[in-house]
């Protein structure tokens, strides 16, 4: 069983970093730009969706995940917005993000919060 995790990173660097890790974690990590977000969930279908709160251009990743969310095609999916942000409890709240990880994080924090993810979208399916 593929485990799918669709990446919304700005910073190249964490986002080669994410990827690596999760895929050497069993996943197969996609990465898109924000601006093709929707696109990319649509093709992907991915399990979680692992999503940058500070993104280039002017979007945000909260804008994001609330798009998502709002989006009878999308709701189902969990979004894990990421940052080191102050306040990313409420944005996520705001936006109806599934869970935050904060950054900087370390190898353990990022496998456990999309586990934690990927086994409850496979429970609701």
């Amino acid at each position: 069983m593929t485990k799918s995790v669709l990446l919304i990173e700005n910073d190249e660097a964490i986002a080669e970093i994410v990827d690596y890790i999760l895929t050497d974690a069993g996943y197969q990590v996609s990465q898109t730009p924000p601006a093709h977000y929707l696109e990319a969930v649509k093709s992907i279908n991915p399990d979680v969706v692992l999503l940058d709160y500070s993104l280039s251009g002017n979007i945000t990743g909260d804008m994001i995940c609330a798009r998502l969310k709002a989006n009878n095609e999308t709701t189902h999916i969990p979004v894990i917005i990421v940052s080191a942000v102050v306040g990313l409890d409420d944005i996520a709240r705001a936006c109806n993000a599934n869970d935050i990880l904060v950054k900087p994080f370390d190898i353990t924090d990022l496998e456990q919060v999309v586990n934690k993810w990927f086994d409850k979208s496979r429970l609701a399916s």
